[in-house]
């Protein structure tokens, strides 16, 4: 019997979290990084992850992007 992967689970945080910040500190060099925050949601069965980052060379406010990982396949 297979099991089945549950996307929403504390276990996901912190390895979404640090992939996430080194992706954009290591790949994206027009960005400072202020902050990742990656929240369970099991009942969507999906993850929230906010990121918020500043442009470098621009005197903008902070930016933030929010969007849901949710998984492809069950």
């Amino acid at each position: 019997k297979k099991k089945k992967i549950e996307l929403a689970t504390e276990d996901l945080v912190i390895p979404i979290q640090t992939e996430i910040e080194t992706t954009i500190t290591n790949f994206e060099p027009r960005v400072r990084l202020t902050d990742v925050f990656v929240t369970p949601r099991p009942d969507e069965n999906g993850i929230e992850v906010e990121i918020r980052y500043d442009i470098v060379g621009l005197s903008t406010p902070n930016q933030t992007v929010t969007f849901i990982l949710e998984p492809t396949r069950l």
